[in-house]
């Protein structure tokens, strides 16, 4: 068992299990967008690691238009109490930027990494901006029982949250679908009534912003083999024929 931070008791915090997670998977959580900083931000946090040398570790990576950098790494040596520690990691950026949290799991082994109270000083979200859909789904054909993704970005500030909706419905994760760090919906062992229209919303305090309508259409593995079988008799009855008249 694990305390609180915040209460030294019972409470709540965030927590990766490494046991249940393969080789570098990882959870991660994702800041709104900050405005540029000549290190004037600092982000503050309380984080704990404990299991093997190899239970994984926590990074923070600053994400802007130009890429990825890793600004902060800590990892596991075998030797880490049920205990936290503070960490204070100061930021410079001469764009906008967001911060990303990742807890990255060494393997599945017994062992957890954890981290309370993230906070921000002197961090400027900068002026309200709606919510742009930059990335649109794309339409998809697949066979049943086959898997699919669809990808969705957007910009704003705060930075927009994605949902995902199927024919005007918001689609509850679970089942046949998921949804990763970077909003990426995945469409498991699809179905008939999987397909239809797909489309994500980003939504921010300053508007709601909409995709373009991504078609998933679902053919059974039937179709294609019994189309592929009757399109070559046919290909041949046409070569016989063409032989035959010929020789006339």
């Amino acid at each position: 068992s694990f305390t609180d931070h915040t209460t030294g008791k019972g409470g709540s915090y965030i927590e990766v299990e490494t046991i249940k997670l393969k080789r570098r998977d990882f959870a991660s959580l994702v800041s709104p967008n900050f405005a540029s900083s000549d290190n004037g931000c600092k982000m503050s946090l309380y984080y704990a690691i404990w299991g093997t040398n190899t239970v994984g570790n926590i990074t923070l990576h600053l994400k802007t238009t130009n890429g990825d950098i890793l600004l902060w790494n800590v990892a596991g040596n075998g030797n880490s109490k049920k205990q936290w520690t503070k960490a204070e990691i100061l930021i410079g950026a001469r764009v906008n930027f967001r911060l990303e949290l990742r807890g990255e799991s060494g393997g599945p082994v017994l062992g957890f990494l954890a981290v309370d109270d993230i906070s921000y000083v002197g961090c400027d979200h900068g002026p309200p901006q709606q919510a742009v859909i930059t990335v649109n789904p794309m339409p998809k054909t697949v066979l049943l029982g086959d898997d699919v993704t669809f990808a969705c970005k957007a910009t704003g500030v705060p930075t927009p949250n994605i949902i995902w909706q199927k024919d005007g419905v918001d689609i509850a994760i679970g089942g046949h679908y998921s949804l990763s760090h970077d909003f990426v919906l995945t469409v498991t062992n699809v179905e008939k009534d999987t397909a239809g229209n797909y489309r994500c919303l980003a939504k921010n305090p300053q508007s709601i912003a909409k995709s373009k309508i991504a078609k998933l259409t679902v053919n059974s593995k039937c179709q294609y083999s019994l189309q592929g079988h009757f399109d070559f008799i046919f290909k041949r009855r046409i070569n016989y024929n063409s032989r035959f008249t010929d020789r006339f």
